[in-house]
């Protein structure tokens, strides 16, 4: 469970839509259901690798509270919305866990 002290770092709220379906041309479609995180959004532009492998350049940094009532788990083929309303491609999740449970996750956004 992360800590209240910790959460008040994450002034920000996002929004996950799961990833559903591809419709005939490939786009995806998403899940009705939406899951609200707490979150910090920092600004960095530099340059990562993605799942697969390729080297893209990336807006920022997303730092999100895990969920601990849901199963839910971010992945980089759900969208995020941002508090502006935008949705910007996911790069990279990542997981941080601590003694007992999922923690936060880091999530790099592209262009």
């Amino acid at each position: 469970m992360i800590e209240s002290s910790l959460l008040e770092l994450m002034p920000h709220t996002v929004t996950w839509s799961t990833s559903s379906t591809l419709d005939n041309y490939g786009v995806p479609t998403w899940a009705s259901g939406a899951h609200s995180m707490a979150a910090r959004i920092s600004a960095k532009h530099h340059e990562v690798r993605d799942r697969h492998g390729v080297t893209r350049e990336a807006a920022g940094v997303v730092w999100c509270a895990s969920v601990v009532t849901s199963t839910f788990v971010p992945t980089v083929d759900d969208r995020l919305t941002l508090p502006d309303g935008t949705t910007p491609p996911v790069l990279r999740v990542e997981a941080f866990d601590d003694e007992t449970d999922r923690h936060h996750y880091k999530v790099t956004l592209g262009y």
